[in-house]
């Protein structure tokens, strides 16, 4: 999305629409924050959930609301990409990091003096809905993210499959990690074994008991298995 400086300026200057924003990157001291009053962590959670919720889009850092660049100092850009990924991974139920693509761009200005500014993608996802921690999610309607409705989650999750039966959903990190941690998988797959094992021997033991009763087979020798070791049909009958 916007792959090219001039596909990304042409789109800059139509101003912030359904899959483009801007942020304006401001510094106080050592606190950085951007031009709303929202705290930064809470405003970017907020963001990220509202592209990925819907068709994606792209956030530039470094651009006021009016389209001017402003840029981002050197300074500021590992601070400022150090807030993304934290946000993204810990802000955000569940992480969001996999879908973001950061890129750092040389922008004109009105003067056509360049400005250093990171275009941030955010993909579309495919099987979740983000949320900011501890709130509903969002999604984007026209230039500004709007919370979702309990009703209008339902619907997306119904579109991205979310309602399929549990068994042909897939697992995601969470829960992976919690059913690795329980050993479920190996451990339903031992008692499994020792049941089918102990199923086995009772019955080979008692079609054995079964065939030691015909005349005929007093001739043949058979080693079938047992608990403790192996015996020959001809041993069974005759002791």
């Amino acid at each position: 999305m916007y792959n090219t400086v001039d596909e990304l300026v042409q789109a800059i200057k139509a101003g912030e629409d359904s899959f483009l924003d801007f942020k304006e990157i401001r510094t106080k001291g050592n606190q950085f924050f951007f031009a709303s009053k929202q705290k930064p962590g809470l405003e970017l959670a907020k963001d990220l959930c509202c592209f990925a919720n819907t068709e994606g889009g792209v956030i530039v850092f470094g651009v006021r609301d009016d389209g001017e660049r402003i840029g981002i100092e050197q300074d500021q850009t590992d601070v400022l990409k150090r807030l993304i990924v934290n946000t993204a991974q810990n802000n955000v139920e569940p992480p969001i990091g996999h879908l973001l693509i950061f890129d750092w761009v040389m922008i004109p200005d009105s003067l056509n003096i360049l400005k250093r500014c990171l275009k941030l993608e955010i993909k579309k996802a495919i099987h979740n809905i983000h949320a900011p921690k501890g709130k509903r999610p969002y999604w984007r309607i026209g230039d500004h993210c709007h919370e979702m409705t309990l009703d209008q989650q339902a619907r997306l999750f119904e579109r991205r499959g979310m309602m399929m039966p549990f068994e042909e959903r897939p697992i995601f990190h969470q829960i992976r990690k919690k059913l690795f941690k329980a050993n479920f998988f190996l451990n339903t797959t031992k008692r499994d074994m020792m049941s089918l094992w102990k199923r086995l021997i009772y019955h080979w033991s008692n079609f054995l008991s079964t065939l030691s009763y015909y005349q005929g087979m007093k001739q043949i020798n058979v080693i079938p298995l047992h608990w403790d070791c192996f015996y020959s049909l001809q041993d069974l009958i005759n002791g």
